[in-house]
Order: structure tokens, then sequence, then C-alpha cells
């Protein structure tokens, strides 16, 4: 599944960068000075590289030395992190990447097989969003090695979620229903929505009154996704019961106010609640939908 946070990043760091496209070219040469002068604080030198990676006239040359601070070990973490992150931006918005992107990924390659750390994430993260299977790889075996694993969980299942072969569903299953954090429960169930063998465990999610409400709200949502005549099934339930959660019963609310396929029945229940139900939150839901329908 696409990673909208991951694309919106880059745009924004792209909309930053134009007024840097327009420097003079006298600008662009104090920033190859101190873009790779290890004498000059961190600070000055990630501006720099980030000026350069996105001026539209820097030449390959010079955007082969970010990519050699970027594979440098002995470079300062946050300078190694500004060459990466302004390596992404000019990837994205570069016509000329594909004469620099090979050399660019051998050098996040390099990361990947190196020591775990943020810069490894962020190498393995990027690799992933380009396909790579050793980044999915990486992520999938210390899901299923947890001792040997060089990613936090969270991570591994996020980028996961960009490899949609799903050779990885088994092990979502198990971290949807069992882990410590809500947060990789919440991230595998939203890979489960792309998967018909976990319909069944989403409904009994959704059914389980013991789970958190968030665990629900999410499995709720998956099964819209998934298989939309259980997710009005579900909901009709979930709506219904003014002993249920009031969150669980807005969000269920909520999400038929984008579903075409409501029935008017169902659309009578919620103006009801307009008025019946005991809980502003749910009436307040109720309202929405009906000004909407």
């Amino acid at each position: 599944m696409a990673d909208k946070t991951y694309r919106d990043r880059l745009l924004a760091d792209i909309a930053k960068a134009r007024t840097a496209m327009n420097r003079s070219q006298a600008t662009e040469v104090g920033d190859r000075e101190v873009a790779f002068d290890k004498s000059r604080p961190s600070g000055e030198r990630t501006k720099a590289i980030f000026n350069l990676a996105m001026s539209v006239g820097t030449s390959k040359a010079v955007i082969m030395k970010v990519i050699g601070v970027l594979r440098d070990d002995q470079e300062p973490m946050p300078v190694r992190f500004a060459a990466l992150n302004s390596l992404k931006v000019a990837a994205f918005a570069s016509r000329t990447a594909s004469s620099w992107g090979p050399s660019f990924r051998a050098a996040l390659r390099k990361i990947s097989n190196g020591e775990p750390g943020d810069l490894f994430t962020a190498a393995v993260d990027t690799l992933a969003h380009n396909g790579d299977g050793n980044a999915f790889h990486i992520a999938e075996s210390g899901l299923r090695r947890p001792r040997s694993a060089k990613l936090k969980p969270y991570d591994a299942v996020r980028i996961l979620s960009y490899d949609d072969h799903g050779s990885h569903f088994d092990i979502m299953r198990k971290l949807a229903v069992k882990n410590r954090s809500l947060h990789v429960r919440e991230a595998a169930i939203h890979i489960l929505a792309s998967d018909p063998g976990s319909k069944d465990l989403l409904v009994d999610l959704v059914k389980d009154s013991r789970q958190p409400v968030r665990i629900r709200q999410a499995a709720l949502l998956a099964l819209r996704a998934l298989s939309p005549d259980d997710y009005r099934d579900q909901s009709a339930v979930i709506v219904g019961d003014e002993s249920e959660h009031e969150n669980l019963r807005a969000s269920a609310i909520t999400a038929m106010r984008v579903d075409s396929n409501t029935s008017d029945e169902m659309g009578q229940r919620i103006e009801k609640l307009t008025r019946d139900s005991k809980s502003a939150l749910v009436r307040h839901a109720a309202n929405l939908y009906t000004k909407d329908a």
C-alpha cells in the first residue's frame, strides 16, 4: 500500500527547494565549498548539501560527491542524514536521476548491510519504497526472528506495507492479534485490509468488546476495504447498540457518510439517533450524517 506520509514529505521538501533552484552560480560555488569541508559545522554543511542536491545546475559529479558523503562512515550522522534526504528529493524531482540513481541505491544497500540505527532504518525504508527485495527481507525476517531483528517492529511493519506480494500476511495476522504495541497492531491490521484470508479475523476483532477501541476501529475500517458487506453488517450492529463504546459507534457512522451503499433503513436508524442516543458524540456523528444524506 502507498505510504502517503512518505510522499507528502517529499513533496514538502520539493516545495521548499524551489527557491533554491533559482540561486546564483556564485552561491552554488559557495555551497560546494561548505558541503564537503569537514572542518565546517554540521549545520552549515547540511544546509549546503541540501541546496546542492536541489540546484537545477548541479552536475552529476557534485551529486556523486553527495553520495560519497552518505557512504562515508566517518561523516557526522546529521550530515549523512542531510545527504540521504537531499538525494531522495533529488531522485524524486530530477530528470537526470537515472545517471546517478544506481550509485545512490548502492550506497543505500551498503548502509542496509551495516549496523542497525536511525540511518539504517531510513536507508531500508528508502530502498523498500523502490521495491527492493532485500529491504523487504530485512523487515520480514526481523518480525519472524525478533532476537535478530535490526528494525523496530513498527518500522518493519510499515516497510512491509509497501510490498504488495502478500508473503507476510501470516505474520501480520499474529501481530494484529497480539503485540504489546497498539501502533504495531494497527499497522498490521491496515495491511490485512488487502488479504482475503484475514476477513474472519477482522470480523472477530470488531466483535470482541475486550479489544481496545482503536483496534476495533482499525479492524472495522479494514473490513470496509476488504469485505464491504461484512463491514456494513458489523456497522449496523455497532450503531444500534447503546452499550457499545461511543467512539466506535461514532466511527461507524462517520464511515457511512461516504458509503453510497448504506441502506435507507440504516439511514433512518441513524437519523433517529440524532434525537434518541444518550451519547453526545454519537448524536453529533448522526447529525453530520443526516446533513450529508
